[in-house]
């Protein structure tokens, strides 16, 4: 049983046992960014930026 997830949803009664965890299969994929690279610093610079404008403004 792989991950702490799993473990979580064990623990709240999400799946019923290990083997019913067992029989979900391992078909995450694989995910492949589609943005570019340029883009991607452009976000996350102004997402910085809003964040620390909230931080700045809660001191």
């Amino acid at each position: 049983m792989p991950g702490s997830a799993y473990a979580g949803g064990l623990g709240i009664g999400l799946w019923k046992d290990r083997d019913e965890i067992g029989s979900l299969g391992n078909d995450c994929g694989i995910y492949h960014a589609k943005m570019s690279e340029e883009q991607s610093r452009h976000l996350y610079a102004g997402w910085t930026d809003a964040v620390n404008m909230l931080v700045r403004k809660d001191t």
